[in-house]
C-alpha cells in the first residue's frame, strides 16, 4: 500500500543502468555540487526518515517480541501481582496487611507459610497464557497505528502517540480479557480445597449466575430457550469489561506516550550518557541505540505515571470480576461507601511497586528482541 510513497521519498540509485536524464542545473548550483564539504557531509544524527515499511513480516516480528517481552515482565514482578489483587479485592484473609509496605512483607510471610514458595505463583500460568498474547497485540497494533498516524517521524506529536497507544491497548484487551479475569479469580482463590486449579475455575465462572444468563433461564420456552441461557452465561467471563476499556484508554495511551517522550529525549540530551553508539551516532548519523539504564528509567517513569491514571478504574474491575450481579456503577458506588475516597487507591503503593519495574523491564526487552529479530 506504501511501496509508492517510500518509492518517492529514497534516494536515487547510483547505479547506471538506471540513470535517467536530469535536467540542467540552476544558475550557481555547479558551485554548491562542487563543494567538498556539503557534498561528502552525512546526514544529521537525527534526521526524519520515513518508517520502516509494515509489512507482514514486520508486523510478525514485532508480535513475537512484544509476547516474549511481556512474559517476561511478568514473571519478574509476579509476587507482587499475588499480593496486589488480594489487597485490591479486600480478601478477608489479608486485608489486614493492605496500606503499608510492612504488611507487603508480611502478607508475602504468610502465603509462603500457608502455601509455600509456589504460593507466590499462584495463577502464574494463566497470567502467561494471558500476557503473551496480550502483549504481542499491544505492541505489534501500536506499530502499526504508530505507522498509520505517524508515516514519518516529523509527524509524531504527543496526542497522536496517546491515540496510538489507546487504540493498541484496547485492541489487545479485546482478545484477552477471559483470561485476565481467569486470572484475578485463580490468584484472589486462597481456599484449600480438591480441584481447584484452571479447569475448575473455568467450570466455576462459567456456572455462576449472571444477570443476563438468569433472565434467559427464567424463560426456557423463550426466544432461544436453554441454549441462549448457556450462551449467556458466557458473558461471566466479560464481567468488569466496561470499566477495563476506558481504563486502558489512559493506561495505554499515557505509558506509550511517556515512554516515546522520554525515549525521545534521553537520545537528543546527554548522548555521551545514554547511548551506546555515541560516536557512531555523530560521526555517521547510525540509528541511536539506548544504554539499558535509559531503557529501564524511560519505562518505569511510563509505568509510575500509566498507573496513576487508570488505578481508580482498576479498581472497579478488580471488583467486578470478584463479584457478582453487580454494575460498574453499582460497583463504584459500593467502593465509595464502604471505603471512601482512598478506597479507589487502595494498593496503589504496591502497584507503583509493581508497575514501575514491570514496565520497565517490559520496554528493555521488547527493544531487545527487536534487535535480535533485526526488526
Amino acid at each position: 500500500m506504501h511501496s509508492a510513497g517510500f518509492a518517492a521519498l529514497s534516494p536515487p540509485s547510483t547505479s547506471a543502468a538506471f540513470v535517467t536524464p536530469r535536467p540542467a542545473p540552476l544558475a550557481g548550483a555547479s558551485s554548491l555540487v562542487a563543494s567538498p564539504a556539503l557534498a561528502l557531509s552525512p546526514s544529521p544524527p537525527h534526521a526524519a526518515e520515513p518508517r520502516p515499511q509494515q509489512n507482514l513480516t514486520y508486523a510478525f516480528k514485532t508480535f513475537v517480541a512484544g509476547g516474549l517481552s511481556g512474559c517476561v515482565a511478568k514473571t519478574a514482578i509476579a509476587p507482587l501481582d499475588r499480593v496486589k489483587i488480594l489487597f485490591q479485592t479486600a480478601n478477608p484473609q489479608y486485608a489486614k496487611y493492605a496500606g503499608s509496605l510492612l504488611g507487603l512483607f508480611r502478607a508475602w510471610r504468610e502465603i509462603l507459610v500457608t502455601d509455600g514458595f509456589r504460593g507466590l505463583f499462584q495463577g502464574h500460568s494463566a497470567t502467561l497464557l494471558r500476557i503473551y498474547p496480550y502483549a504481542a497485540i499491544k505492541f505489534m497494533a501500536y506499530e502499526q497505528f504508530k505507522f498509520i498516524l505517524m508515516p514519518r517521524a516529523e509527524d509524531e506529536t504527543p496526542w497522536r502517540r496517546l491515540l496510538a497507544g489507546s487504540m493498541a491497548g484496547v485492541s489487545s484487551v479485546f482478545c484477552t480479557y477471559p483470561l485476565d479475569l481467569i486470572r484475578v479469580r485463580l490468584a484472589v482463590e486462597v481456599r484449600h480445597r480438591q480441584g481447584a486449579g484452571l479447569q475448575a475455575m473455568i467450570r466455576q465462572i462459567y456456572r455462576e449466575p449472571s444477570a443476563l444468563g438468569a433472565r434467559a433461564a427464567a424463560d426456557p420456552h423463550g426466544i432461544g430457550g436453554a441454549a441462549v441461557s448457556r450462551l449467556l452465561r458466557c458473558s461471566n467471563f466479560y464481567r468488569g469489561f466496561v470499566p477495563t476499556v476506558l481504563g486502558m484508554l489512559p493506561y495505554a495511551g499515557v505509558s506509550f506516550l511517556t515512554y516515546e517522550t522520554i525515549k525521545q529525549w534521553l537520545q537528543t540530551h546527554g548522548q555521551g550518557w545514554t547511548l551506546v553508539n555515541y560516536d557512531a551516532v555523530a560521526r555517521d548519523g547510525a540509528a541511536p541505540e539506548m544504554r539499558t539504564w535509559s531503557y529501564l528509567a524511560a519505562g518505569a517513569l511510563s509505568g509510575a505515571l500509566a498507573q496513576t491514571s487508570a488505578y481508580p478504574l482498576e479498581i472497579v474491575r478488580r471488583t467486578m470480576q470478584t463479584a457478582t450481579r453487580l454494575s460498574m456503577v453499582e460497583t463504584t458506588r459500593l467502593i465509595w461507601q464502604t471505603k471512601g475516597f482512598r478506597g479507589f487507591f487502595v494498593g496503589l503503593t504496591i502497584g507503583y511497586l509493581k508497575v514501575a519495574p514491570m514496565f520497565a523491564v517490559s520496554f528493555w526487552s521488547y527493544e531487545l528482541f527487536k534487535r535480535q529479530l533485526h526488526v
